[in-house]
């Protein structure tokens, strides 16, 4: 049965390219997991057998043959990506969320606040690393809805940007519900924090089209103390943004203060996000932003929250119209 101009098959060949055992195709257990939405496709899938054979076609490329990257499936000339490597779940859209700027005077507890504009699951919680030392959160809530399973105060260590261990599945934060915690500090500081999150807005979350490349831009001298810095990145083919990267020994001085695709933002609130999150030695920090068209602009405005001056500079990793990669023999 041909499925050529099918709208389904470019999803079958984005499945073929997962391992057996993560495909849901042939693994009816993640295929029952999946979002009501991606859920129907894949059992339309599994009902058409062209789309079947084609999406199940990934078994015979878990084991790549050649090829580097790490997000080749098999050999050099074959632009089909590895989702495996890339680490990521297919069926989750994932962005972030910032709080508002927690001035202290002096040691004491104030109330950190996220106010997510759209439904949101956060999973993450990212403290940056250069936070005053001593720092604690406690009475984590969504809502009203406490997210400890026993009063608890932690240090903000087990939360920084380079840790494998601030993992958190919180309860979903309703529009107009707001995310609080404690912070507790010892001396007069700003804290700055997000949480990394699933978007709970109906939209789906695609799957790698392409190896992954890159685009990257600096300051190009200092950005002075309190003064702010747009990166404009004008990619010259379509580009999916999935990650962005900031230098681990400057960027504890800025926050992100915007992050647009075209005209659209790109975070889940309106409140800065510490640069520190994206650092090259932070941890799975992949985003799913909107497609930058060829024409768009890419705008990440930063602020230098130090009182001296510091360059910045930023980095970006994401994935292109597969048309672009072949056709003008891009990467």
């Amino acid at each position: 049965m041909t499925t050529t101009g099918h709208p389904l098959e470019p999803m079958a060949k984005a499945l073929a390219t997962l391992p057996p055992h993560q495909n849901p195709v042939l693994q009816p257990h993640i295929h029952a997991g999946l979002a009501p939405a991606h859920a129907q496709h894949i059992a339309r899938i599994k009902a058409h057998p062209g789309l079947a054979a084609l999406a199940t076609n990934g078994a015979s490329m878990s084991s790549p043959s050649g090829g580097s990257g790490s997000s080749f499936a098999q050999a050099q000339d074959n632009v089909a990506p590895t989702q495996s490597l890339f680490k990521r779940l297919p069926n989750v859209r994932h962005q972030i969320c910032g709080s508002a700027a927690n001035v202290f005077a002096g040691a004491g507890t104030q109330t950190q606040t996220y106010t997510p504009q759209l439904r949101f699951k956060p999973n993450r919680l990212v403290i940056p690393s250069a936070t005053l030392a001593g720092t604690t959160i406690s009475n984590m809530l969504v809502g009203v809805k406490p997210q400890y399973a026993a009063a608890s105060v932690e240090a903000f260590d087990f939360f920084e940007e380079q840790s494998t261990g601030g993992q958190w599945d919180m309860d979903v934060c309703e529009i107009g519900q707001k995310i609080t915690h404690n912070t507790t500090v010892t001396g007069a500081t700003t804290v700055f924090s997000a949480l990394i999150g699933e978007m709970l807005d109906g939209r789906p979350y695609p799957m790698l089209r392409s190896p992954i490349k890159r685009i990257a831009a600096t300051s190009g001298g200092t950005v002075a103390a309190g003064a702010a810095f747009n990166f404009n990145l004008t990619p010259q083919v379509r580009y999916k943004l999935r990650k962005l990267l900031a230098d681990d020994l400057t960027a504890k001085f800025f926050s992100v203060t915007a992050f647009t695709v075209g005209i659209t933002p790109q975070f889940v609130s309106g409140d800065p996000i510490p640069l520190a999150t994206f650092t090259e030695i932070a941890q799975d920090v992949w985003l799913d932003c909107d497609e930058a068209y060829v024409g768009n602009v890419i705008n990440i405005s930063v602020v230098n929250n130090d009182v001296a001056a510091h360059v910045a500079s930023i980095s970006s990793l994401g994935d292109v119209n597969p048309a672009d990669l072949v056709g003008a023999n891009y990467g």
